[in-house]
């Protein structure tokens, strides 16, 4: 089986040393930078060509997969009403050519040995296209094993993700989550699709607005 991590950098603001450590811990060997545009003004030590100095010393390579992963994706084909706004769609996008590109680059990295950790913004892995959209499309269109560093904490899986997801976008699965405010009828007609689509809504890239880390 494929297998992937995924890190989120703000929590590493300042503690560049704990970033490496961890990436070490998890024998990764190769960082795969997911940002459409890969710098920031929040923690510039993470600017594409910083980090990639930095990670060749520890003899990590550093790769950008902006366009096949970035969440900045502008043709609008890939762009969907959600709410009020037009966001990137991401059930369109993972079965887009570019995002199946980049599947094939991964599982040739795999192939030779390399073990490769998706690297984006959000500390919380839920709140990120790393994960909502990229490691859900790994996950179930092609069976990759997703692993997700937590900054000081346990190691999460896609399927801890999915056990959160319900909680996070307030749609209950199942009447074991009535407490969320939702009567049973309700609960049975949801989705983890549907909660993945509410996220979807709420972190997806918008053309309306360039604010954020993509």
């Amino acid at each position: 089986m494929n297998k992937v991590y995924t890190i989120g950098y703000s929590s590493y603001k300042d503690k560049f040393e704990k970033f490496i450590q961890d990436l070490k811990d998890n024998k990764i060997t190769a960082i795969v930078d997911v940002r459409s545009q890969p710098f920031s003004n929040y923690a510039p030590e993470f600017n594409a060509d910083v980090i990639a100095d930095e990670l060749k010393k520890n003899e990590i390579y550093y790769l950008s997969f902006a366009k096949e992963f970035g969440a900045r994706q502008t043709d609008e084909k890939y762009l969907s009403y959600m709410g009020e706004k037009q966001v990137l769609d991401f059930d369109k996008y993972i079965k887009s050519v570019q995002f199946e590109d980049g599947v094939a680059r991964l599982v040739e990295g795999n192939r030779k040995g390399i073990n490769s950790c998706l690297m984006c913004a959000e500390k919380d892995p839920i709140d990120c296209h790393r994960t909502i959209m990229v490691s859900r499309g790994l996950f179930e269109k092609y069976n990759f094993d997703i692993e997700h560093i937590i900054f000081d904490g346990e190691n999460e899986s896609q399927l801890d993700i999915e056990k959160r997801l319900p909680v996070k976008t307030k749609m209950p699965l199942n009447s074991g989550q009535i407490s969320l405010g939702f009567d049973i009828a309700e609960a049975k007609e949801i989705t983890i699709k549907d909660c993945y689509r509410k996220q979807n809504e709420k972190i997806g890239w918008s053309p309306e607005s360039n604010e954020g880390e993509y």
